[in-house]
């Protein structure tokens, strides 16, 4: 609750500041109307006029902006729309580009801040000179099977981030034949598809290793262009196939894919997206009857049950979603050899598929498990031998693909861990499924002296965790705990404490990073913090004040990610010193200077979670 009240508190002192953005036109023919900036934060709203009082050239506007990170990028021209029109810069393939938009970036803190002025497309003050061709891109949507015109027909690509509705055709003639011309920088590689109501109805993607596969071998089947030289007008496709009449194998340009899906009965929206749809998220959805148009070869898929509560969810349904994939190894994992347990089907001649899963499972129905839950060996009851069998599958990532696994699944979210484990302890230990009345509520990792702990507010029912290593790390579980075990595969090792006697989970050599884990109490998952797994201490830059260089020095305790970056007084990013994983040790760092002007400025120093500022005074 303090923290809390802290948060508030903070948040109602800050104050907007004004930022003051400047680019550089005198490279562009600006013409009678004026520059605009645009900003993501204030989609869909259009962008804000630019003025040039002066007239050199450098137009600028002002805004008063609340503390945050911000996206925009300038645009020549008086637009109103963002999904119209052209004008817009380009910062492809260049450093400040951030996001699928290729974006510009800029945090604002709580002082006021003039960003030094850019020229238009470049990322910097140095004008580069950037080649627009037109491109006109047709299609032909006549004979489309289930093609409704009222949905509209739109281009996704490389180029617009795959968006959806960005990039709308239109068919002036009334011949079937729609078309949109846009303006785009040199490039040797672009690539594209066909949709229609967005990413809502059919996709239109190229035969599959057919003569306009703009990549054949690859698994994604877009369209594809180099553009150089000059305008280029793309010849007249017809709707998933390519202009020589190819159509793929089928004789069609896509099969009818429907998902026959069970055991998402509980779910407010349901997608499934794979390959077939670049994973946007948005390939077969409860708004589509659960179809999608698929091109012919191997596709891999995932299912995303959608928490609509969720603010927002729409613009993020990846992370308002809890995913479905076939069990880790399983029969129905379409490869078993990585680690991402994507469900398969393949496209042949056919023109209809449908595809049957239970979310989470390789049955096409969810027809339930066939022992008792907590039998996990089938003996008849609940006793040790069932919690051995659930440790040793969890640790194996198992639990789905072997006889009796599905009881495994104590707390029903379809997924096997720690969390399964300590429920079942409590039933066999206690005789009792229900909860602990001293059930811990948080938890602290500690990570000192080669030992690794853990401190709670009450019981611990266990411990779950997947380590990153090298070959020279080597770990002892503790023997105070009613079970602790691990498994170590290459690089990787998975490690289990049920219930632990003490805070101490176990010793080890050599460095690691974390990369998951699971800290539960008898009836869920409890949070945890890591103050100290990434304890460091750093020197004092010396000297301060300086010309032009200063040092430091860091220790590390154990592995961590590491970045140590200069800051103006304008919250501006200055230098990069140190930006990556490092391993335990002691590090000397040096700043130059040379190339900026006298002033203060800041380290800001990273270690995992862990921040340390320090200011610094450059003389000259």
């Amino acid at each position: 609750m303090n923290k809390i009240i802290v948060f508030l508190i903070l948040t109602a002192m800050a104050f907007p500041s004004y930022v003051t953005f400047n680019v550089d036109m005198s490279q562009e023919d600006v013409g009678e109307e004026y520059p605009t900036l645009w900003m993501g934060a204030y989609y869909p709203d259009p962008g804000f006029a630019m003025t040039d009082p002066d007239g050199d050239g450098v137009w600028s506007i002002t805004l008063d902006l609340d503390p945050a990170t911000y996206t925009f990028k300038y645009r020549n021209g008086a637009w109103q729309e963002w999904d119209t029109g052209s004008g817009w810069e380009s910062l492809l393939g260049q450093d400040c580009a951030v996001g699928q938009w290729s974006d510009r970036e800029v945090i604002v803190g709580a002082a006021d801040m003039v960003l030094e002025t850019v020229c238009f497309s470049s990322c910097t003050s140095e004008c580069i000179t950037i080649t627009n061709y037109d491109v006109t891109f047709q299609v032909d949507m006549n004979d489309v099977d289930g093609f409704n015109p009222a949905d509209g027909v739109y281009l996704q690509g490389s180029f617009n981030g795959w968006c959806g509705i960005c990039n709308p055709m239109s068919d002036a003639t009334g011949d079937g034949i729609y078309t949109l011309t846009i303006s785009l920088p040199e490039s040797p590689s672009y690539e594209y598809i066909y949709t229609t109501n967005g990413w809502e109805g059919l996709q239109g993607f190229a035969p599959l290793n057919s003569s306009c596969d703009f990549v054949p071998g690859d698994e994604y089947a877009n369209y594809g262009f180099s553009l150089s030289g000059g305008n280029l007008i793309l010849d007249v496709t017809a709707f998933g196939c390519c202009s020589d009449g190819d159509c793929g194998d089928g004789g069609g340009s896509t099969s009818t894919v429907t998902f026959d899906l069970d055991g998402v009965a509980d779910c407010d929206f349901v997608s499934v997206t794979g390959s077939f749809d670049n994973w946007s998220g948005w390939g077969a959805t409860t708004d589509t009857g659960m179809e999608a148009q698929v091109p012919a070869g191997d596709h891999e898929f995932k299912i995303l049950c959608v928490d609509q509560s969720i603010d927002g969810w729409w613009e993020d349904i990846w992370g308002s979603s809890t995913e479905y994939g076939a069990p880790l190894g399983s029969e129905c994992d379409w490869d078993p050899t990585d680690e991402y347990n994507n469900y398969g089907f393949t496209i042949g001649s056919e023109t209809t598929l449908t595809v049957s899963y239970c979310a989470g499972e390789c049955g096409e129905t969810c027809e339930g498990c066939s022992s008792d839950l907590g039998d996990v060996n089938g003996d008849g009851g609940w006793n040790v031998l069932d919690i051995v069998a659930l440790v040793n599958c969890v640790l194996a990532s198992t639990c789905g693909g072997i006889e009796g696994g599905c009881s495994s699944d104590m707390n029903g979210d379809t997924s096997y861990n720690v969390l399964d484990i300590v429920q079942l302890a409590n039933c066999v230990l206690a005789d009792n499924c229900g909860g602990r009345v001293d059930d811990a509520n948080h938890s602290k990792l500690i990570i000192e002296d080669n030992m690794v702990s853990i401190e709670a507010d009450g019981f611990i029912g266990g411990v779950q965790m997947t380590l990153a290593h090298g070959d020279d790390f080597s770990i002892e579980m503790t023997d105070r705990a009613l079970l602790a075990d691990y498994l170590t595969t290459g690089n990787e090792t998975r490690l289990l404490v049920i219930t632990p006697e003490t805070e101490d989970l176990f010793i080890y050599e050599g460095d690691f990073e974390i990369i998951e884990i699971i800290v539960a109490n008898t009836q869920y998952e409890v949070s945890v913090d890591f103050p100290l797994a990434t304890s460091f201490s750093i020197s004092d830059a010396y000297p301060n004040p300086f010309n032009p260089t200063t040092q430091m020095s860091l220790t590390l305790t154990t592995a961590a990610d590491v970045s140590v970056n200069v800051f103006n007084m304008n919250g501006q990013l200055v230098d990069v010193i140190a930006d990556g994983q490092m391993s335990s040790g002691t590090y000397s760092f040096t700043w130059n200077g040379t190339n900026a002007p006298s002033g203060i400025y800041f380290i800001k120093t990273e270690v995992g979670r862990e921040v340390y500022n320090q200011k610094i005074m450059l003389i000259k």
